[in-house]
């Protein structure tokens, strides 16, 4: 997702979920989080350096990717609550903030059904 040009130069197709994303998204909000990213990501730091500002503004690269990850993280969520409902119990999940990337753990589960 962060190496695809595609992320940050096509706006999302129009929902109610865009359209709210879009009213509060404060780029001010993500600054340590944006300053990380691009310190820590070679390829996204070069997408970015690409795009902004011959292609996109600096608002629409990061409201389009953060909007991107919001929706890795609802269906994430979503895919939580399936399992929970599936095993009968809690799943534990780990979350890596900076990709957000999720597993299960099934180290620490012994009923989980798959």
């Amino acid at each position: 997702m962060r190496r695809d040009p595609a992320t940050y130069t096509e706006e999302p197709a129009p929902s109610d979920e865009w359209t709210q994303f879009g009213s509060t998204f404060r780029l001010s909000d993500h600054s340590q989080e944006v300053s990380r990213l691009l310190a820590n990501h070679a390829a996204m730091r070069s997408v970015h350096g690409r795009l902004v500002p011959a292609t996109v503004t600096q608002e629409q690269f990061w409201e389009r990717y953060f909007f991107h990850v919001h929706l890795l993280d609802r269906d994430e969520q979503r895919r939580r609550e399936l399992l929970e409902g599936v095993s009968g119990q809690r799943c534990r999940w780990r979350v890596q903030s900076t990709a957000r990337e999720s597993w299960f753990d099934a180290s620490r589960q012994t009923n989980a059904v798959w």
